[in-house]
Parts: C-alpha cells; sequence; structure tokens
C-alpha cells in the first residue's frame, strides 16, 4: 500500500510515536475542533509534494504523488458535521438584524451626486442605468445595518408562549451539539425534537389561518387580506428552504477547489 489516509484521528501531541516503518507522516494539525485531524502515510520510496488547503475552516492535505512517470493528487479532508451547523447558526444570527435608511445623509448624497451627465447623454437606455446606478449607490451608502435584540424580535402570532418555550429548549439542545458533535445520541435527540417542533408550528400556522378565514367569512376585504399574509407567509419559507437547499458557503470553497484541478 502507498498511501495511507486516516481521518478524525484527534489531536496527537507527540506525532513522531506514530510512524510507520517504511513510510513517511504527514499531519494537517486541524483547529476547528477535536476531530478534524488526519494522518497521512507515503511510501518513503515515492516523490511527492504537500501542502495543507485550507477549505472552509478545514485543515485538508493536498499529496501530490509521482508514481511510476503519473502524476496523482490526493486530497485528504474531514468536514466535522459541526461546521455546516455552525454556518447555519450564523444564518439565524444574521436574520436577526434590520437595515434602516438614513433620510438626512441620504439627501446630502443625492446633492452631491453629480446628474450634469446626466443632462449631457442623448442615449435614453444608458441614461435609465445611469440614473438607477446613482440612485441605488446613495440609498446603499444612506442605509445602515443594525442588530434586533433578542427580546425585540417580532413573534408571529401563531407562536404562542409553550411554543416559544419548545423553541428555546431546541436551541439549547443545538448549541449542546456544536459542543459535542461526535454524541450520536444526541445528534438523534436533537434531529428528532426539532423534526417534531416543526410539525407542530406548521399545524399551529395552518390552525391560525383556517381560524382567520373562518372569522372573516362574508367579509371579502378581511379574507383577501388575510390570504395576501398567508402567501407572503409561505413564499417567506420557501425562501427559506432555497436558502439552506442552496450550496453552502463550504460546499462552494470544495467545488471551486475541484474545479481547478480541471
Amino acid at each position: 500500500m502507498n498511501c495511507i489516509v486516516l481521518s478524525e484521528t484527534w489531536v496527537v501531541d507527540n506525532v513522531e510515536v506514530f510512524n510507520l516503518s517504511g513510510y513517511r507522516l504527514i499531519y494537517n494539525e486541524g483547529s476547528f475542533n477535536k476531530t478534524d485531524r488526519l494522518i497521512v502515510y507515503v511510501k518513503k520510496n515515492l516523490q511527492f509534494t504537500q501542502r495543507v488547503v485550507d477549505i472552509s475552516e478545514v485543515k485538508a492535505l493536498e499529496i501530490n504523488i509521482n508514481f511510476n512517470n503519473t502524476k496523482i493528487r490526493i486530497l485528504a479532508a474531514y468536514r466535522n458535521q459541526s461546521v455546516r451547523e455552525r454556518q447555519k447558526l450564523n444564518q439565524q444570527k444574521q436574520r436577526r438584524s434590520g437595515k434602516k435608511l438614513n433620510t438626512n445623509p441620504l439627501k446630502k448624497l443625492l446633492s452631491d451626486t453629480d446628474w450634469n451627465l446626466l443632462n449631457r447623454e442623448k442615449n435614453i437606455n444608458y441614461k435609465t442605468n445611469l440614473f438607477t446606478t446613482k440612485i441605488k449607490k446613495c440609498v446603499e451608502e444612506a442605509t445602515s445595518t443594525f442588530i434586533i435584540p433578542k427580546g425585540k424580535v417580532k413573534r408571529k402570532t401563531w407562536i404562542t408562549a409553550s411554543l416559544v418555550r419548545s423553541i428555546k429548549k431546541k436551541n439549547h439542545m443545538y448549541k449542546s451539539l456544536l459542543r459535542n458533535p461526535e454524541q450520536e445520541d444526541l445528534r438523534s435527540e436533537y434531529k428528532r425534537y426539532r423534526n417534531t417542533l416543526t410539525d407542530v408550528i406548521n399545524e399551529a400556522k395552518n390552525r391560525y389561518f383556517s381560524d382567520k378565514i373562518e372569522n372573516n367569512r362574508g367579509n371579502s376585504k378581511k379574507i383577501y387580506e388575510d390570504v395576501g399574509v398567508a402567501i407572503r407567509v409561505e413564499s417567506g419559507s420557501r425562501e427559506e428552504i432555497k436558502k439552506h437547499e442552496m450550496v453552502q458557503q463550504g460546499d462552494q470553497k470544495y467545488r471551486t477547489y475541484f474545479l481547478r484541478l480541471q
């Protein structure tokens, strides 16, 4: 066997202890958590180069071996589940932020903008695009981001106090899982609780809108408003699903790495 790859080797303080006769040992010294360490053994009679590749918080080992006039590239990587879960946690934190358009700075930016080019330009399409670009730039520069305090996040109407307690319990279980990613029983318990809670929340939401429409029977205007709210909520849910279905940043980095090899 010319090459051996070992993952989840945990912390190795004295790596020389694990030397194998006839092999050279390569250690990635992962730093994300205690399970992302890698050890690669390569036969001593082989010519090879090595480097550590940072891919989405993971230290992968790239080994390039010359074997019988053939170049072989091996990428050894272990991506712990907690990497993906921490990315989801960051997304949840981002959803608690808001944006505010500051009127006075916007007025000043619009006033300081040079609009003479619009008057000189004759191409109506180019003039429209230029005008839109300038307006967007001013709006972006005059917009500030703020963090919504945890206690000030507006709660959806169908989320009852008991559901809030259940959500807090789920979040607590999630944080425990992040601290102990290797505990499969904890992971299974969290997933089971999370899925059950999701079903209960969806049922509460459906019941809420059904009751709203039933109570407003005969009032077409109110029913139209309720249906509009329900559609917007459902659209938002689909948007969240799309976000989760999109390739995560780490997955994209993996893909980019392999595309470069082609």
